[in-house]
């Protein structure tokens, strides 16, 4: 569990939110993106990595955020999808994966 998993100290993760509307006709996905940090120069391990994002898309009322609700909530994965993102320069973008 304390093996570097991840050698930056910085990761943006990004998913699909299913929002509701207030009318249930123009309910939608909405894609988000969050923003990790570690404060350990080696990196992410596997747990701070889980923990971190766990916080970050369930209940979190801060950012608006709860994935608990979706029909798709089980973590199945990352995937690599850029380190060229405008709104975070030279930062690697991850795809979380979710299954029901």
């Amino acid at each position: 569990m304390d093996r570097i998993i991840y050698p930056e100290n910085k990761i943006v993760i990004q998913f699909m939110v299913y929002q509701d509307s207030d009318d249930n006709e123009s309910d939608y996905d909405e894609e988000r993106q969050i923003l990790l940090e570690t404060n350990n120069i080696s990196g992410f391990t596997i747990s701070e990595l889980m923990f971190q994002i766990n916080n970050k898309v369930v209940e979190n009322e801060e950012d608006n955020i709860d994935i608990s609700e979706q029909d798709a909530v089980f973590f199945e994965g990352l995937e690599y999808l850029t380190d060229d993102d405008p709104d975070y320069t030279q930062t690697k973008v991850y795809y979380m994966i979710l299954g029901s």
